[in-house]
């Protein structure tokens, strides 16, 4: 993969984050410019910050990230996390990295910055809002280990698919429109997938491995999930194929074996930003 590009801003989610710690915004507007926006309740007291859950779809205008040369020139591709601080009139006035990789950190900060949400107010008071803005830096093409980590939706299955993969390509395009039964399309899909590359064990072991990497990146999966996942996981590495990056086999140890909640995040969000490096 020689050049990536930036197809979608994913998502912005909103919830609840520590304010007023300066020292770690890596990026703050001019008091000058927050002194032109007021609102009439505003002028005599700073408004209550408030966090709104999950809201997708807010904001007026959410301002792509430039793609980084230096990113680019290293195959960097994955998901960067800024926390942002939003006034009553729905300017980002504050932002920070909460996690990502640092390569794309500044360029999502400055777009964070720049973008713009519909005022919140509650009970006819403006209120600040708290919340993450989430920037996704797709790849050109990906490896079997990045698609299948992030192959749960059609839409990523057709774009990413590599070439000799028409006719997975076609039925899971004129599928697409089944929305009754999306996850048994994607399952048939890559069942499809998987019989056209039956010859090919690393491929087809990068795939299961990548599925359930996959499911353990869904919001809040249950002990008895994580618990399956973590056998099947160390059921894959005692036949993993020779040719197996021995990286991604030690990543994948720690992973399964956490000796708490947040190192498991940790891990997790580690290995989840160099699937394409461990997935060669």
């Amino acid at each position: 993969m020689n050049k990536l590009y930036i197809a979608s801003l994913c998502a912005v989610a909103f919830i609840l984050v520590i304010v007023g710690h300066p020292s770690m915004a890596l990026g703050q507007l001019p008091p000058t410019e927050l002194e032109a926006c007021k609102s009439p309740t505003a002028e005599d007291h700073t408004p209550e910050t408030v966090s709104l859950g999950v809201i997708n779809g807010k904001a007026i205008d959410l301002v792509r990230p430039e793609f980084p040369p230096t990113a680019k020139a290293v195959s960097v591709s994955g998901s960067v996390f800024v926390d942002v601080l939003i006034d009553a009139c729905g300017r980002v006035v504050a932002a920070r990295s909460r996690r990502g990789h640092p390569l794309l950190v500044p360029a999502s900060v400055k777009a964070a910055l720049a973008s713009t949400f519909e005022p919140v107010t509650i009970g006819g008071n403006p209120m600040q809002v708290t919340g993450i803005i989430v920037y996704q830096y797709f790849p050109l093409s990906m490896t079997w280990l990045e698609l299948a980590s992030s192959g749960d939706s059609i839409d990523t299955l057709t774009e990413y698919l590599p070439a000799g993969f028409n006719e997975e390509r076609n039925f899971l395009q004129l599928s697409r429109w089944n929305h009754d039964d999306i996850h048994r399309t994607i399952e048939t899909g890559w069942t499809l997938i998987n019989g056209k590359l039956a010859s090919d064990e690393k491929a087809r072991w990068l795939i299961e491995v990548g599925r359930e990497i996959s499911a353990l990146s869904r919001p809040h999966p249950g002990a008895p999930t994580k618990t399956a996942i973590f056998a099947h996981l160390r059921s894959l590495l005692s036949g993993s194929p020779q040719n197996v990056s021995n990286q991604l086999r030690s990543r994948l140890s720690d992973l399964i074996d956490p000796k708490n909640a947040e190192e498991f995040d940790d891990r997790l969000i580690s290995l989840t930003d160099n699937l394409f490096q461990l997935g060669r």
